[in-house]
């Protein structure tokens, strides 16, 4: 007498990767300037160069500094060169956003490469990632914006 014998199996299908961002059906509902301007196979829309998902995940939002393409975008003393996958090009040292969040723009004040170069008491002691040396309590910019003074 034989016997066969029958498994059976439960398979679960996982998604290699979540999608997010603003689902879609077709490409009107993909509207520039924040999209593409297409509804690819994946049925979310692709946020459009100069535009990043939001913290929810559920749209695309300008994202603040000057959008680029690529390197050449970013070529000028107040970026750093290159464009990164986010497509806004990243500020130099001694360069920050400026106030319409538009453009890098160069930071008042001192220069430093190291922290021996922002000594007290004018200075904290600590030269930033911005490599621009911060005043001390009681201490601000001269009118040059070059140095600290009380």
């Amino acid at each position: 007498m034989k016997y066969l014998i029958f498994f059976v199996l439960s398979v679960s299908c996982f998604p290699l990767a979540s999608a997010e961002g603003k689902g879609c059906q077709s490409n009107t509902e993909c509207p520039t300037p924040e999209y593409t301007g297409t509804c690819p196979t994946e049925k979310f829309c692709i946020c459009s160069a100069g535009y990043r998902l939001n913290t929810a995940k559920t749209a695309c939002e300008k994202t603040e500094g000057k959008s680029c393409q690529s390197n050449t975008d970013c070529a000028t003393p107040e970026y750093t060169g290159t464009c990164p996958a986010e497509k806004i090009c990243v500020c130099s040292a001694g360069y920050h956003l400026n106030t319409a969040k538009t453009a890098c723009e160069k930071l008042e004040g001192k220069t430093c490469a190291s922290n021996t170069e922002c000594p007290a008491p004018e200075y904290t002691g600590t030269c930033p990632a911005e490599k621009i040396c911060i005043c001390s309590a009681g201490y601000q910019l001269n009118t040059a914006k070059t140095a600290c003074e009380i």
